[in-house]
């Protein structure tokens, strides 16, 4: 005998409980860099089906700014920041673009908060060895002395 649908929707949710979807991945065909830790991207999740238009936020990351009543000293070293992000993109065979599934996260400035993988590599970890990136936790402290 089948239980109610309580017992039911119990059942289904233990049994995908053993699956992690973490993820959610999408295959960008097109971009445009906003700044070094900012791109936008018209991505697909599948073959031949709309595309996705949005901001990107990489994770993990801050980059210094490129506008703004910044000191000029930052000002240029968001500029190499971009112009880093710029090569990596556009020297890329794949660029994939991962988002929390359960939750896609987003800043106040509505940007999805993602991992960009370059050719299987994360553009936050690669920028962070290259020194053009430092780990979000350092936001806030001035990048020039």
């Amino acid at each position: 005998a089948v239980g109610n649908l309580r017992d039911l929707a119990q059942i289904a949710k233990s049994r995908l409980a053993r699956y992690k979807f973490p993820r959610f991945v999408a295959f960008v065909f097109a971009w445009k860099i906003i700044d070094g830790d900012t791109i936008e991207v018209s991505a697909r999740i599948w073959p031949n089906h709309g595309a996705l238009d949005e901001r990107v936020r990489l994770v993990r990351v801050d980059a210094p700014e490129t506008r703004g009543s910044m000191p000029q000293c930052e000002k240029e070293l968001g500029q190499k920041a971009k112009t880093w992000t710029l090569a990596k993109l556009t020297n890329a065979k794949q660029i994939v673009v991962q988002a929390s599934i359960e939750k896609p996260a987003r800043d106040s400035f509505g940007r999805i908060l993602g991992d960009v993988l370059i050719d299987g590599v994360s553009l936050s970890d690669d920028g962070i060895r290259a020194g053009v990136f430092r780990l979000y936790s350092a936001r806030g402290i001035p990048w020039c002395p």
